[in-house]
């Protein structure tokens, strides 16, 4: 390999360090002919970048520790596992906070019919009492819409980010298996189609791992959207006891 290609390979390398959260399924072994001792990993060529096949593609990944990769798995399915619960509770809460939200729009109703009659009897004390508890209720409403919302939101985000985690996981399986067989290439015994075996298993991981990133994208939207509900949330409080 020349100079300048020696030199492209490493800045690919240095920039590829961090690929790779992810993997998950690919090819098996199809030709069992060993490579020989001067295959792409050695064999000198006039094209260098023939010459460094498996070298430009062992640049495009840089394995991870196994323990690592299994760690990441190991998290992600456990969340799988408890998400859908969570998603249950936190719709049930919002429901419930949509009940009560009905209720006091009904107690709400009856405190303005009380004021009607308090006022056309003019007793000026029922009508500033019943403006007082009505101003409570309208803001303890304001607070139940909130919280209805926000419990909402949570669940909604939960469901987005529970998609994430599976794409992950699927991600993290087919690095699972990538980074197996780049160990298997850099054997003397790799078989003479494992380089493009090898390639297309990276272009799955790499789908994959955008697919992930992308629903985590998402997610991330919603967790700004929960965080805007949660401060509306807060606000109501704040003036329902001030």
């Amino acid at each position: 390999m020349n100079t300048r290609i020696a030199v492209g390979c490493v800045a690919v390398l240095v920039a590829a360090g961090t690929v790779a959260h992810h993997a998950a399924h690919a090819q098996g072994f199809t030709d069992t002919t060993p490579m020989s001792t001067t295959s792409a990993l050695t064999a000198p060529s006039g094209n260098s970048l023939l010459h460094g096949q498996v070298a430009e593609l062992f640049s495009v990944y840089v394995p991870r520790a196994a323990a690592d990769i299994q760690q990441q798995l190991d998290n992600a399915r456990g969340f799988q596992i408890s998400a859908s619960a969570q998603i249950a509770q936190t719709r049930s809460l919002g429901g419930d906070a949509d009940n009560r939200a009905r209720v006091m729009k009904e107690e709400i109703g009856t405190s303005k019919t009380k004021r009607g009659i308090a006022k056309k009897a003019k007793d000026k004390a029922a009508v500033e009492s019943l403006d007082a508890t009505i101003r409570r209720q309208e803001d303890e409403l304001q607070y139940l819409q909130n919280l209805r919302d926000a419990m909402l939101a949570e669940a909604d985000r939960l469901a987005t980010e529970q998609a994430a985690v599976a794409a992950r996981v699927k991600a993290l399986q087919f690095e699972t298996l990538v980074a197996k067989k780049n160990e298997e290439l850099r054997s003397p015994l790799a078989t003479s189609d494992a380089a493009d075996q090898y390639q297309v298993m990276l272009r799955n991981l790499l789908d994959a791992q955008r697919d992930s990133a992308e629903k985590w994208r998402l997610a991330a939207e919603k967790d700004k959207k929960v965080a805007e509900r949660r401060i509306e949330q807060l606000e109501a409080l704040t003036r329902l006891h001030r």
